[in-house]
């Protein structure tokens, strides 16, 4: 992502759809692994399309004894969710880092994400990409 739309959730905006490879050095790549703070069965409650919920202001309420604060939120479209999984709802990433040589001039991440399932926990691979970026000490 580099930059953000000029609206009031400020979107911001993808530099590339590739999900295969990523080149970390056009904007910021945030991976959000698993559910992202959502509970086991909450999976269905996810937008049909790539959406987002935004918190835009904060209302005062009164409530005695103390008053409190409610959220007011926004929908946004969200294209710069790659990838939205209904069906692994639990999974953790595996980094594999190749830091490179001043000689081919780039860094790489190859990331990949399991689910688990069964007795044992049987693995399975769901998604891999690469994140890549051009070293600063690279040779022209």
């Amino acid at each position: 992502m580099r930059g953000a739309l000029l609206n009031d959730t400020r979107t911001p905006i993808p530099t590339s759809t590739r999900q295969d490879l990523i080149d970390t050095g056009l904007g910021t790549v945030h991976m959000i692994i698993g559910g992202g703070g959502n509970i086991a069965t909450s999976q269905d409650d996810l937008f049909e399309q790539p959406k987002g919920r935004v918190v835009v202001a904060l209302e005062v309420k009164p409530r005695p004894p103390v008053p409190y604060r409610e959220s007011i939120w926004l929908t946004e479209d969200a294209p710069w969710a790659a990838v939205q999984d209904r069906q692994n709802t639990h999974g953790f990433a595996a980094f594999d880092v190749d830091p490179g040589d001043r000689r081919s001039g780039r860094t790489r991440m190859r990331v990949t994400y399991y689910t688990f399932d069964g007795p044992h926990g049987d693995l399975t691979p769901v998604d891999t990409f690469t994140l890549e970026r051009r070293r600063s000490d690279a040779r022209s």
